[in-house]
């Protein structure tokens, strides 16, 4: 191991834009270089690893980039034409990184990977997963899954976010839907009881509705971020130390 370095994990326009105090904490990792590879981890405020690891090799690496002032931040350009951009680095981290580089990319330059570009691994046996398939090919590590997600956002308040392991994120999402759910009910029973009135509730409740599927939409979209990271469904730290025996 060479450095590292914590930083936060890639978050698109729209995430940034409809996250609120959360995205700061969610967002952080730990990034670890070493002389064959950059690994990034997400991590909890406290630290802990949320068991989920990335990985790129020297050689599928292309370009490092370090910018801006008040929040440095770096962009990884890879082989295969892909890029994303990690931020909220120190002003030295963001430094030493890029020297990094400079020499890592000749050393290194013969270690490549069949994707040239970032992978995600297993945290159990640490062969790279599928996009899109929340199993692990090679040790049957089941995740959670994107299905399950939207499901549970729609039918459940602030479902999403209790199904990716965010409790306390979830309580203000899941009051406003129970509200509004209830808001809508009531709208309903009303318009049954006094159909004279049917026309104005019936605009309130398409107001309600309008609301609620921004809401559940929101869920959905941050609550993707997080399934993509591959959260798995249960895992046993010990299972892992077997397979590293093995290898």
């Amino acid at each position: 191991m060479l450095f590292l370095a914590p930083a936060h994990s890639p978050l698109s326009a729209l995430e940034q834009l409809t996250a609120g105090w959360w995205t700061y904490y969610l967002a952080q990792c730990i990034i670890v270089v070493t002389n064959k590879r950059i690994l990034f981890f997400p991590v909890k405020r406290d630290g802990t690893w949320k068991e989920s690891a990335r990985s790129v090799m020297w050689g599928d690496v292309a370009e490092i980039k370090r910018k801006g002032w008040l929040i440095r931040y770096v962009t990884f350009a890879f082989k295969n034409g892909s890029k994303v951009t990690y931020t909220h680095f120190k002003g030295v981290d963001a430094k030493k990184l890029a020297a990094i580089f400079s020499a890592a990319r000749l050393a290194g330059a013969a270690d490549q990977s069949a994707s040239q570009g970032l992978a995600q691994l297993c945290p159990d046996c640490r062969n790279v997963l599928t996009a899109g398939v929340y199993s692990c090919g090679s040790c049957g590590l089941v995740f959670k899954n994107e299905k399950s997600m939207v499901m549970r956002s729609i039918f459940l308040p602030a479902g999403g976010y209790f199904y990716t392991g965010h409790p306390l994120i979830a309580v203000l999402p899941a009051i406003a839907e129970v509200i509004l759910i209830f808001d809508i009910v009531l709208l309903l029973v009303t318009g049954l009881n006094k159909p004279e009135a049917r026309s104005a509730l019936m605009s309130a409740l398409t107001i309600f509705m309008l609301v609620w599927i921004f809401e559940t939409a929101i869920t959905i979209l941050h609550c993707r971020r997080y399934i993509r990271d591959y959260i798995p469904e249960k895992r046993d730290p010990n299972r892992a130390q077997v397979f590293a025996a093995g290898k």
